[in-house]
């Protein structure tokens, strides 16, 4: 096709392009498993960059916001929209680097309570969403 012919003309595009299509499902996949494991109500929302996820999990898929500019602002934005989960992962971290503190697990982060982690991304639940978000 005339697309693949002018991609394979930048050099790197069609390696970069092949590995993040092998990868990238992969480790989303996962960590939609694993959330669906941990939820069982197939109601809730998560927010993430894609809709990967949520759609591995049986969740609903949000779009991660522009807005929130903090983790306290996320946090408030999730509590308003019912937003039960967040997904942070490198694809996160690359457009939205101000919340590159949920990407330390040993980090405590008001409002927000780790329930899985891989070495590709990190799932919170947001305590107080009005979706039953509160730690049992």
């Amino acid at each position: 096709s005339v697309l693949a012919a002018a991609a394979a003309q930048v050099p790197g595009t069609v390696r970069k392009t092949a590995a993040e299509i092998r990868v990238s499902p992969v480790f989303l996949k996962d960590l939609g498993i694993a959330l669906g494991e941990i939820e069982p109500d197939k109601t809730q929302a998560v927010i993430a960059r894609k809709p990967h996820t949520a759609f591995y999990a049986g969740l609903r898929p949000l779009m991660f916001p522009d807005k929130p500019r903090t983790i306290d602002e996320l946090v408030s934005y999730c509590r308003e929209h019912r937003i039960r989960y967040v997904l942070y992962s490198g694809i996160e971290a690359r457009y939205r680097p101000q919340f590159a503190e949920l990407a330390r697990a040993d980090a405590v982060h008001p409002g927000l309570i780790l329930m899985h982690r891989s070495e590709y991304g990190f799932i919170y639940r947001v305590e107080g969403s009005g979706a039953g978000g509160r730690a049992p």
